[in-house]
């Protein structure tokens, strides 16, 4: 929006989530769509985000240079590739799976913003 001085698009992008939020809030006082609200891992969220957000880039541009090289032969990120996939394994199944399900494990909070701030409007 700074760069082009065109807020157009931004616009749209307000119009298409009040259109959204009619549309679920008409088919919730309808019926027609039963929402649920259900505990989540805040540990989990909270770590996953941070992490997501401190990473995100910079893997990004790493990932591209390594699969880059990769493909040229280097050694060094083909050990990079290979470490990467071992720890996603670990993570997944192998010694760090206790460690992710039990950050991963629902906290019993209030999990939605309506049982947060008292405002009972899916009731």
């Amino acid at each position: 929006m700074y760069v082009q001085k065109n807020n157009k698009m931004f616009y749209a992008l307000l119009i298409a989530i009040t259109v959204q939020s009619i549309g679920l809030l008409i088919l919730k006082a309808t019926g027609i769509l039963q929402i649920s609200a259900h505990s989540f891992p805040i540990l989990g969220t909270v770590i996953g985000s941070f992490y997501f957000w401190n990473w995100n880039s910079i893997g990004w541009r790493m990932c591209n240079r390594y699969l880059y090289r990769a493909g040229e032969g280097l050694i060094g990120s083909w050990i990079a590739l290979v470490l990467y996939a071992v720890t996603a394994a670990i993570t997944k199944t192998g010694i760090l799976k206790p460690v992710m399900d039990k950050i991963n494990q629902p906290t019993n909070v209030n999990s939605d913003m309506s049982q947060t701030t008292a405002f009972r409007f899916w009731d």
